[in-house]
């Protein structure tokens, strides 16, 4: 007997040992064939590879993780080289694209066994079908043609939704749910480093091609990585909710003192962004936070007491100041903005049921409109909401309203419930709601489609909230939604 023990404690010896002779020799091959290509003109193809390699390793070892890496770190893939060309007809296959198909892959391979339950479904996941639904009866009728079309489609529409997808599924527990809540965090720390260094020395790191980068003859835009500081805002405002809720809930002094630098140059990001509806959109959240979260309230309320007092005290230098004559009171853009709303509903007039079709405002505004004279850029609404409905009509229109609206009374409801089962994190609800008031309100000035990691992201804060605190609600014991 002692044998035979000894004989399979030597087989497994011998096992562990040729994996990782294995493992080895695999990481030398890869090392040696990476350092040929690096060298020679082909690096960028042995950048592709690696860096493609290294999203895959990460979702294959840690499905989670893998997928908050990839979360973390999307925006820098179209400037690291990570996107492979499939030819002319098919569409590219980037990050997102990649890590999107292999996460829901690697989430519903374990159903088929039954080693994983999906979470419930709720009104918002019946809104996003039928949002799904509504969209895609457009897509034939595109004009940018279909490769274009498809890869717009997916990239804006369909990713953004499995993330949220994923994100219910995966992040489970309040261990989960705060590792979750800490990348949203990091997310928003290097891109308000990044606004704050661009605005300051003037340097832009990782510019994408052709963008403006004045807005008048005194501000300029910040713009790199995301291409527009109106999306820096939205990020900053969705997530400065959530790190309110880090300082409250920290416990040593150390904490709190690196949450409340992290509001600050959040904050002092979002001033950069010189953006209206950054601006009363985070306004609007943190507002709605002073109801729906006692402890925020008990803070927040002398600070904007405070700021009112400094801005009736200071009004003087800021009525004369350049962001409040270039920007706050500017009236260009409002008058764009009216004008494309009004070209707008002429469009749906003609097929108010299911639209003219996926992303064609730009292609046909010609025919109702003369005052576009920009040759290489077609002109966009700068309001999502009229996109949609220019796009897929009413089909698309209304589920795209209801997946916000369901989002919303959902968490107001689990946040009512919240009162009897003490396992709910209430603070939490209310970071969403506030993150969806920022969301729903800044995208009626913007065309959420340029950048999809928006959306992404709001969509990631969605799904960690709604999918915890629904299983919370379920389980009603506190102990048991520790794992």
């Amino acid at each position: 007997m002692f044998e035979m023990e000894l004989s399979k404690e030597r087989l497994r010896r011998a096992a562990a040992a040729l994996k990782a002779l294995i493992v080895t020799l695999a990481f030398a091959v890869v090392g040696v064939l990476l350092g040929t290509t690096v060298t020679s003109p082909d690096w960028k193809r042995a950048i592709t590879y690696s860096g493609m390699g290294i999203y895959i390793v990460a979702l294959l070892l840690n499905p989670l993780l893998g997928f908050l890496f990839w979360i973390a770190t999307s925006p820098f893939g179209r400037f690291t080289y990570l996107n492979i060309s499939l030819g002319a007809s098919i569409p590219d296959l980037s990050l997102d694209r990649l890590a999107a198909a292999l996460v829901i892959i690697l989430l519903l391979a374990p159903l088929a066994i039954r080693k994983r339950t999906l979470a419930s479904l709720s009104v918002v996941d019946l809104m996003i079908v039928l949002f799904i639904i509504g969209t895609s009866i457009s897509l034939p009728l595109a004009i940018a043609g279909p490769r274009a079309t498809a890869q717009a489609y997916f990239d804006t529409q369909l990713v953004p939704l499995v993330v949220y997808f994923v994100a219910k599924n995966l992040i489970v527990g309040r261990r989960k749910t705060k590792t979750a809540t800490m990348v949203l965090l990091f997310i928003a720390t290097y891109m308000s480093l990044l606004v704050i260094r661009e605005q300051l020395t003037g340097e832009i790191l990782f510019y994408p091609e052709g963008r403006t980068i004045a807005y008048t003859a005194h501000l300029r835009r910040a713009v790199g990585l995301l291409g527009n500081p109106a999306f820096f805002a939205m990020i900053f405002g969705m997530v400065l909710p959530f790190a309110f809720r880090a300082f409250i809930n920290a416990r040593s002094p150390l904490g709190k003192v690196l949450y409340l630098t992290l509001i600050g140059i959040t904050t002092y990001a979002l001033y950069l962004c010189y953006n209206r509806a950054g601006y009363v959109g985070a306004l609007l959240a943190l507002i709605l936070m002073t109801f729906l979260y006692p402890e925020f309230r008990r803070r927040f309320v002398p600070l904007l007491v405070i700021a009112g007092i400094l801005i009736v005290y200071f009004w003087g230098q800021i009525s004369e100041s350049y962001i409040f004559t270039e920007r706050v009171t500017a009236q260009g853009p409002i008058d764009y903005r009216l004008n494309a709303i009004n070209v707008a509903r002429q469009m749906v007039a003609e097929n108010p049921l299911f639209g003219r079709g996926y992303g064609n405002f730009g292609y046909i505004y010609s025919d109702y409109a003369s005052d576009w004279t920009q040759k290489n850029v077609l002109p966009a609404p700068h309001n999502s909401y009229i996109n949609i409905l220019v796009s897929s009509g009413l089909a698309g229109f209304i589920p795209y309203v209801g997946i916000f609206a369901a989002t919303f009374f959902q968490g107001l409801r689990l946040w009512r419930r919240g009162t009897r089962i003490h396992a709910i994190d209430r603070p939490l609800l209310a970071c969403m709601m506030a993150a969806t008031v920022v969301y729903t309100v800044t995208i009626f000035f913007s065309d959420i489609v340029a950048v999809p990691y928006v959306t992404m992201v709001y969509f990631f804060i969605v799904g960690l909230t709604l999918g915890s605190q629904e299983r919370a609600s379920r389980w009603g014991d506190p102990e048991a939604w520790l794992s």
